[in-house]
């Protein structure tokens, strides 16, 4: 569940049918306004053409929670008065308990409704100038117009008034009445109801809306806003390490303040801004530290004027681990002793997934695929393996696809004459950049620049030279390097490699282990993509959300074995794909 601000909308019908009940069961209220509920519930308006309705009842005791009938359209808001604040999708399903007794003004605010402030005591008591709700819809003739009256819509216990917001006279209101109202000019109003009860106490509600009640703002054009930019630094990262998130949006036809919320995915409280704070936040003033390895989806969600918009960003904290940034499929591998790769597969992003079946490539047609969630394969030779799981659902029904290179040692399967592990084993990325061109016959090509720590031992000059295996976006190919750092003939022995290079530090013989050598490498193919990189998010396509970010963050595997010593680094890039879908680009993503 995210955590954010979120509201309620309601379809009439909905909220009358369990709302009022809620009201009535939680009380023994007045005959006047057991009444006044019985004659809303027998209209049972079904349409809410325009506008909407929120509303809540609280229990009878303090311990009972909150009575919410919600319908949940769009990122909403529900700021529930006593400091809880929280944000619902789609699909998730609002809850609240009070723990102290007292009269709170929850705030209730969304694309569709607007604002809605109401007013109850708690535990529930009808004695009380309570408003449970509050909503605007059209009237039965017309809607959309702004000629068309405006209908309000509200739940109360006593009596009350109503000031449109215009200026006009307020109007006296009971609970049995939904009173219209035409506005002169467009414009965003805030209706106020003004409860009194049999003592003379009062409490106000309110709601603040457009009219006319449609998805058009003042000048009559659609509002819209658009997230153009999400991105954290580092991601990869360490976890206990900071991580500072920024971002950028644009917006148009949108005059009214601007809220946003970023859930960092892990359960902690997201952070929430408002107008001016919220562009400037987004400069990368957002700072998140995550406690424990793993993938996290942060969500960012912006809303105001009529308009909202929403990005997602993975982010891997950890080693050893790939996402498919087109679906949220997870594959974590670890090489133990003895050769013996485990995976780990998360699949729970795509609807019905329950198991995977893998295949090791370096067992193609030896070795039937391995069903579960948590494959292994022992190795008993040094390799670069790409294991490709494929999600399914109970039917055995094919969901959605995830790739993991693995790389194993000499030391790891247990060789006498392996080299010890250098001080450290990671790939330091200089440059990777790559082209593709979707769906054509002309190859793809992708370069990669770093350099790597050599064990103790090393030999560059080594008789009959050290073999490399690089393995790229889950495209693996092999080479001999020579004492001089060139590759045998021919460059690669899968055919993918077009050059490779490794300059060696200066050394009197074998390496004393820690020395620093560069390496070079360009693989070139026709459909990179399908051979590996469409795992790695590289595609003709992009999510729904990602489709007005002008770059949008990507991993790409990087994996060597150089000597029988494995290294890897889970690369950072952009990737930038054209309007028509039929190129792409990739570029080292700074960090």
């Amino acid at each position: 569940m995210r955590t954010a601000t979120q509201l309620r909308l309601f379809s009439v019908a909905a909220l009358l049918g369990l709302l009022l009940p809620a009201v009535q069961a939680h009380a023994a209220s007045t005959a006047t306004v057991r009444a006044a509920q019985a004659a809303r519930l027998a209209r049972s308006t079904s349409g809410m053409p325009g506008g909407g309705f929120a509303g809540m009842v609280p229990g009878l005791a303090i311990t009972d929670p909150v009575s919410i009938s919600t319908t949940i359209t769009a990122p909403t808001t529900f700021d529930f008065g006593d400091g809880t604040v929280v944000t619902y999708q789609l699909g998730e399903t609002p809850a609240h308990t009070y723990t102290q007794p007292g009269f709170y003004k929850p705030i209730i605010s969304s694309k569709t409704l607007g604002t809605v402030t109401l007013a109850f005591q708690v535990p529930f008591d009808s004695n009380q100038p309570n408003i449970f709700g509050l909503g605007t819809t059209y009237g039965s003739a017309g809607g959309g117009a702004l000629s068309d009256p405006i209908q309000f819509l509200s739940t109360f216990d006593g009596t009350a008034t109503l000031d449109f917001g215009d200026g006009t006279p307020p109007v006296t209101v009971d609970s049995s009445t939904d009173p219209t109202h035409v506005y002169g000019k467009a414009g965003e109003y805030t209706a106020t109801f003004t409860v009194t009860n049999t003592s003379g106490a009062s409490q106000t509600g309110a709601i603040r809306f457009m009219a006319p009640l449609s998805d058009k703002n003042t000048v009559g054009k659609l509002p819209g806003i658009s997230i153009t930019a999400l991105n954290a630094t580092p991601n990869p990262a360490k976890a206990g390490g900071e991580i500072t998130f920024s971002g950028a949006f644009s917006v148009s036809n949108v005059s009214a303040e601007l809220s946003g919320v970023l859930d960092f995915g892990d359960g902690s409280a997201p952070f929430t801004a408002a107008g001016t704070p919220l562009s400037t936040s987004m400069k990368g003033q957002i700072t998140h530290t995550y406690a424990a390895d793993g993938v996290y989806k942060a969500v960012l969600d912006i809303c105001g004027g009529g308009a909202e918009a929403s990005a997602d960003l993975y982010v891997v904290i950890g080693s050893g681990t790939a996402v498919n940034s087109l679906n949220g499929l997870i594959s974590s591998a670890q090489v133990s002793a003895g050769g013996v790769a485990n995976l780990q597969l998360i699949v729970s992003s795509l609807t019905g997934a329950t198991t995977a079946t893998t295949t090791f490539d370096d067992t193609l047609g030896r070795a039937d695929p391995v069903d579960g969630l948590l494959p292994s394969r022992t190795f008993t030779a040094p390799a670069l393996s790409v294991a490709t799981s494929i999600a399914k659902d109970a039917a055995g029904n094919e969901l959605g696809k995830i790739r993991k290179t693995i790389v194993v040692g000499a030391a790891d399967v247990g060789d006498s004459t392996a080299l010890p592990a250098p001080p450290s084993r990671e790939v330091k990325i200089s440059k990777l950049a790559g082209k593709f061109a979707f769906g054509k016959g002309t190859a793809d090509q992708v370069s990669v620049s770093g350099s790597i720590q050599l064990p103790a031992g090393f030999n560059p000059a080594q008789a009959g030279g050290n073999p490399l295996v690089i393995g790229v976006g889950n495209i693996v190919d092999t080479v001999t390097i020579d004492a001089k750092g060139k590759p045998g003939v021919p460059t690669g022995l899968a055919g993918r490699l077009k050059k490779a290079s490794v300059k060696y530090p200066k050394l009197s013989g074998p390496a004393l282990g820690g020395e620093v050598a560069q390496v070079g490498l360009t693989l070139s193919l026709p459909n990179m993509s399908v051979a590996g990189f469409d795992t790695e998010g590289i595609s003709n396509t992009l999510r729904p959300d990602e489709k007005r970010q002008k770059a949008v963050p990507r991993f790409v595997q990087v994996s060597l074995l150089f000597g029988g010593v494995p290294y890897e680094i889970y690369a950072p890039v952009t990737f930038k794909l054209s309007a028509k879908g039929d190129a792409g680009q990739i570029a080292t993503r700074k960090q």
